[in-house]
């Protein structure tokens, strides 16, 4: 239970963080948070990462909903294992998947807003740290079993 919850409180701190930086910074503008080199913004991502199939709405809903039900089915089978870190990276993926998922099919774009300038990263948003930090847990536990 523990695991649906978080999973949940990530989606919820997604969400709301999408709809403050909405409300509180224009599509566009940047702000400065640490040593002009953190910055929240206001972007829209029509695609997946970086853009992908931004051209082809049909195909990123396809794909993202089912991508969706497998890291759904994937998130239930773990749950009914033993290994604590690979529940927690398949919960930080399900939670994060769920929040840019919603998005897409609710407004067919994902709102991105931290920027790291001293580096060339993509500008991501919080689903997008926990799909990134699932998929790190979730490799090495796996990589580690074997």
């Amino acid at each position: 239970m523990i695991y649906v919850l978080i999973a949940l409180s990530i989606f919820l701190i997604d969400q709301y963080s999408k709809n403050h930086f909405d409300k509180n910074i224009k599509i566009g503008e940047y702000k400065s948070v640490y040593k002009d080199k953190l910055f929240f913004t206001n972007i829209k991502n029509k695609g997946a990462l970086l853009g992908f199939l931004k051209n082809n709405r049909v195909t990123l809903l396809i794909s993202s909903f089912v991508a969706t039900v497998v890291v759904g089915v994937l998130f239930v089978t773990t749950l009914l294992g033993e290994n604590k870190f690979l529940k927690l990276g398949i919960t930080f993926l399900t939670g994060g998947c769920a929040g840019n998922v919603y998005d897409r099919f609710k407004k067919g774009e994902v709102t991105d807003f931290i920027c790291i300038k001293s580096k060339k990263l993509p500008i991501f948003n919080i689903a997008d740290v926990f799909i990134f930090l699932g998929a790190i847990i979730s490799i090495i536990t796996y990589l580690k079993e074997d």
